[in-house]
């Protein structure tokens, strides 16, 4: 069967007691069986993606249970890490893509969503991700910020992040910035953070 320029793929997995709930009168899988089916089969950003927002909207249990009932499957290997992945503090399908390809370029982030403050404990920013492990001339964090063109293309938000940026590098920090386009080729981002450690 083709729809548009892609032939569809049919998969089936007959649902077990319980794999299917009502929504509003519709029968559809569970999130933990939606979960299991769809994460064997998308590529490892999607997969990580939808992991995330999963967590980040409450559906820890659901995650686990998926990792169990997709065990076994097709394409159950290559996503295998990504369940140990998944992380709620991811904001946005950049982000969990870019902290993708930083794991798999060999450069993990230390952490996620870190709050930088100044000496008088002002908020200055929020790091996406931040890189601690620095080489010993290097002081301060290495923050990676994965900067979607919606929030920070507007002329206010490009002097916000303008300013943000100085603030950091006053207090010994360094600033890496990261779009799109960046994510789309494998080893770009890991090679600008390695060159920022």
């Amino acid at each position: 069967m083709q729809v548009g320029a892609r032939p569809l793929v049919v998969h089936r997995w007959d649902p077990r007691a319980g794999e299917v709930v009502d929504l509003a009168g519709l029968p559809v899988t569970s999130r933990a069986r939606t979960l299991a089916d769809l994460v064997p089969r998308l590529d490892r950003p999607d997969a990580l993606a939808l992991l995330d927002a999963a967590l980040r909207s409450g559906c820890a249990e659901e995650l686990a249970t998926a990792s169990r009932l997709c065990a076994g499957r097709p394409g159950t290997t290559a996503a295998g890490d990504l369940w140990a992945l998944a992380d709620a503090r991811a904001e946005s399908v950049l982000e969990s893509r870019v902290r993708l390809r930083c794991h798999d370029g060999g450069v993990p982030p230390d952490d996620l969503q870190v709050e930088v403050r100044d000496e008088h404990g002002v908020l200055l920013a929020r790091g996406d991700m931040v890189f601690r492990d620095r080489r010993p001339e290097r002081r301060g964090l290495l923050l990676l910020e994965a900067d979607g063109a919606a929030p920070h293309s507007s002329p206010e938000a490009l002097y916000r992040d303008r300013w943000r940026a100085n603030a950091l590098v006053a207090l010994g920090h360094d600033l890496v910035r990261c779009t799109w386009r960046d994510n789309l080729t494998p080893g770009a981002v890991p090679a600008m953070v390695r060159r920022a450690l």
